[in-house]
């Protein structure tokens, strides 16, 4: 069984999956204290039904998970629109970002996750929607007293709810096994912990040993290193012939709006086909470049289909 926005559905063939996208990453503050004149809910809304329409016609999309936590403007009420108005099923997130932020100042990490998961329990501000998936994340500054309180909740709610985990990281020394190390020491199962953004660092022997601990590694990110497609591929290729598709996942990490990004480039000023072609990047050049590269189709379904519905089963 999965939990999306919309209830449990199944765990059947339900399409293509993408297992790490955004509808959006906003400032909550600024949109609480602009309101429509900083982000339009509405033209989103609409963008991103658009969107996510043409994915479905054209690529047979028919779940996306939305890795946006908490701290990152979250909206589970515009997921569940988004969703049922395009067709295309959405799994929504709880967690937290690596930026600092004041609710982790004074609080300890068993605080933290108690309320995490009552909304996991219970559901999101009031609503019946609960998460269906973790995130975490670790920044450029690397693990700091924030940053530690933030992972051992998480290692804590993963724990208590079972849900899988996904964890931003950068890939840079050694954080990836310093991130596991912390969330295995709160209690979380490395069988449903998803290391991410893995097209940072394609080095085959790197991503090997992250495997060997028994987590899954997400291959995303890959639109934004488009010069590495040979190298990703090449990777991805060495690590299933190594017998690794069983724990491998693909994505993009792309967002339809984005406040990274100043507001004349939010994402707002595109075209719904200039989105879905963003979101398509890992189904059609990632793809061919994979198949270029020697790879096969059994494994690339093991990747894209097979995979991200086992970890997202609740049982």
């Amino acid at each position: 069984m999965i939990q999306t926005v919309t209830g449990v559905i199944n765990k059947t063939d339900l399409g293509k999956v993408l297992i790490h996208e955004h509808i959006s990453c906003s400032s909550i503050s600024f949109s609480n204290a602009f309101g429509k004149k900083w982000l339009d809910k509405t033209k989103l809304k609409n963008l991103a039904c658009e969107t996510l329409e043409q994915m479905h016609q054209k690529y047979n999309l028919g779940l996306m998970v939305d890795g946006t936590p908490i701290d990152l403007g979250r909206d589970a009420t515009l997921l569940k629109e988004v969703s049922e108005l395009s067709g295309v099923k959405i799994v929504a997130s709880t967690g937290f970002y690596y930026l600092q932020s004041i609710e982790a100042f004074n609080n300890s990490p068993q605080e933290l996750a108690k309320w995490l998961i009552k909304e996991c329990k219970n559901g999101i501000n009031g609503t019946d929607i609960k998460p269906g998936i973790l995130k975490c994340a670790t920044g450029n500054m690397g693990i700091t007293e924030d940053n530690l309180k933030k992972l051992s909740a998480m290692g804590i709610i993963q724990k208590e709810t079972g849900l899988p985990l996904y964890v931003h990281c950068e890939h840079k020394e050694d954080i990836a096994f310093k991130q596991l190390e912390i969330l295995l020491k709160n209690g979380a199962n490395i069988d449903k912990i998803i290391i991410g953004h893995t097209a940072i660092r394609p080095d085959a022997d790197y991503l090997e040993s992250v495997l060997k601990t028994g987590c899954y590694i997400c291959m995303d990110q890959c639109h934004c290193y488009p010069h590495n497609l040979n190298t990703i591929a090449e990777t991805l290729v060495n690590l299933c012939q190594k017998g690794y598709s069983d724990k491998i996942l693909l994505s993009n990490d792309y967002c339809i709006h984005s406040d990274f990004c100043n507001s004349k480039t939010s994402g707002l000023h595109l075209s719904s086909s200039q989105h879905a072609e963003g979101l398509g990047y890992i189904f059609d050049l990632q793809y061919k470049g994979y198949i270029a590269m020697g790879g096969n189709e059994e494994d690339w379904n093991t990747m894209l289909y097979k995979n991200p519905i086992d970890i997202l089963d609740i049982k």
